[in-house]
């Protein structure tokens, strides 16, 4: 028994020590790992610019809370969660994927009058949406606010893209912790490329 106590004490010992090696190297890594902090309402909507509207989504049993803010007020929505929103995301992305039309613009049109539309979005020009669960697999861009027939080409179709500017994030208090750090790597690059060439 004191053999099991005396390893489990050497073990936190040793853990310890990495978390303040960790908290010395690496600051900021430690700060959003160890010493999550959770903004408040007013710290988000001081951080928004004017004509933006951060949506973050939150998805529930029977409904899905879409939480509107922006710098000078905020809102929830509770909108139908009905069983086939889900199907409608998957044929959304496949239909894209496989360049199926009808599958793709009935499904982003259906989606964007449940998701977006209700929302009743004015005075914005940039929205900032926070994605849950599967949520997070829906291009909210290509998003369809007018529906398609069948004579028209994929570029003249109503995206959303072609109203806001969208971009994503993890949570809003990860949005506005991370802008310091942003700031510092604004003339940093970093690229991917396959690695063989034909």
């Amino acid at each position: 028994y004191r053999t099991i106590q005396d390893k489990i004490f050497e073990v936190t010992n040793e853990y310890e020590k990495h978390l303040r090696s960790i908290e010395k190297s690496f600051p900021q890594y430690y700060d959003l790992k160890y010493r999550p902090t959770i903004l408040s309402l007013k710290e988000v909507q001081k951080n928004i610019p004017d004509s933006s509207l951060l949506i973050e989504y939150y998805l529930g049993d029977q409904q899905i809370f879409a939480f509107c803010i922006d710098n000078k007020k905020y809102r929830w929505i509770a909108l139908d969660k009905d069983s086939t929103i889900l199907k409608q995301i998957n044929n959304m992305r496949r239909g894209i994927e496989t360049q199926d039309f009808k599958s793709y613009t009935e499904s982003a049109y259906y989606l964007y009058n449940r998701l977006i539309s209700p929302l009743e979005i004015s005075d914005t020009l940039h929205l900032i949406i926070v994605p849950d669960g599967p949520l997070a697999n829906l291009p909210f861009e290509a998003l369809l606010s007018k529906p398609a027939n069948e004579n028209i080409e994929y570029s003249n179709l109503a995206y959303l893209i072609k109203n806001f500017k969208i971009s994503y994030a993890y949570s809003s208090t990860l949005l506005y912790q991370n802008q310091g750090l942003q700031k510092n790597l604004k003339n940093n690059l970093i690229g991917f490329s396959p690695s063989i060439f034909k």
